[in-house]
């Protein structure tokens, strides 16, 4: 059989040798198991400041709100002023 470096002709992707997927496969499982709880605490910490970045605007939210309503200050219509 005849490993290729790129595609062929036909779209078929190339082909590792078996010989070298014997070496490479333990290497790439030895870095993912070493690396697998660095991806672990960086979904923990992205998650934990996710939540607490929407408690926060959610509080800053209903601090910084205004109480001017356009619409309901155009449905009570305008108040009348007495002439003198």
């Amino acid at each position: 059989m005849k490993y290729t470096k790129t595609e062929n002709a036909s779209g078929v992707p190339a082909r590792m040798p078996p010989g070298l997927s014997l070496i490479v496969g333990p290497l790439i499982g030895f870095a993912y198991v070493i690396f697998l709880p660095f991806i672990g605490l960086v979904m923990i910490t992205a998650l934990t400041l996710k939540k607490v970045g929407i408690s926060l605007l959610s509080l800053v939210r209903t601090i910084a709100a205004f109480g001017w309503r356009p619409m309901e200050a155009y449905l009570a219509g305008r108040k009348k002023h007495s002439k003198k």
